[in-house]
């Protein structure tokens, strides 16, 4: 059950990555942009001031202002990350209703911070650190804390 919640937290990490994940790895798409796309899209990616959905917004209006090919490539990249994050929820659902509420209650404030768009990255992450410092099982918490640097120490979530 220890491991479900690091789960869950890699998750929300992990996911908050997908969103800055292109400064790790390009996706295919970015290679084609125009080189005003590219700049537009790598001073949003340094903007740590803006909340999850206005860089999501952000985002699609860059895009929405190239070629086709383009546009094609980053939706497949979002669909593909969307698919993975869906995955990994339906993989878990049944063990997350069998843990205890205690730790039923981890993983809804992790999920709740995660999947609230008006924070931006950095709050979604200190929130998620807060979390996981009010965590009293020791065990858990440093375990947390080794996925949480693995995680920024390679892009996981990238990988197909």
């Amino acid at each position: 059950m220890k491991f479900l919640i690091l789960v869950i937290t890699f998750i929300a990490l992990s996911s908050a990555m997908v969103l800055r994940g292109m400064n790790v790895g390009e996706p295919g798409f970015m290679e084609k942009m125009s080189q005003e796309g590219k700049e537009k899209l790598k001073e949003l990616m340094e903007d740590d001031s803006k909340t999850k959905a206005e860089t999501d917004n952000a985002i699609n209006n860059i895009i929405a202002n190239e070629s086709e090919e383009v546009k094609k490539e980053f939706e497949e990249v979002k669909a593909k990350k969307e698919q993975f994050k869906n995955e990994l929820k339906t993989k878990f659902q049944d063990t997350i209703s069998k843990l205890s509420p205690e730790a039923q209650n981890v993983v809804s404030q992790i999920e709740s911070i995660h999947n609230d768009t008006n924070i931006t990255l950095k709050q979604e992450i200190e929130q998620i650190k807060e979390v996981i410092a009010k965590e009293t099982d020791e065990a858990i918490k440093a375990k947390l804390k080794e996925l949480k640097k693995n995680i920024f120490k390679h892009n996981i979530i990238e990988k197909d």
